[in-house]
């Protein structure tokens, strides 16, 4: 059983906790993980739409450009 013991106290499967007893501790390092994901999210969803965006910016200008040059 101590061996048992040992093994789980050393294994790296799930990250330690501290044993903290402030809940604003614990409340700021949830938000932490929550807000990275969030961000995460935010940027790839974003990232996607700004490359679709730049695509239709460049097209227009181009248009643009023939038509004044008379192209």
């Amino acid at each position: 059983l101590k061996k048992v013991l040992e093994v789980l106290q050393n294994s790296t499967i799930v990250p330690k906790t501290r044993d903290v007893k402030d809940n604003r501790i614990r409340f700021w390092e949830k938000y932490g993980l929550v807000a990275a994901e969030h961000d995460g999210d935010f940027l790839e969803r974003y990232t996607d739409d700004m490359g679709s965006i730049l695509l239709f910016v460049g097209l227009a200008c181009l248009s643009s450009i023939c038509f004044k040059a008379g192209v």
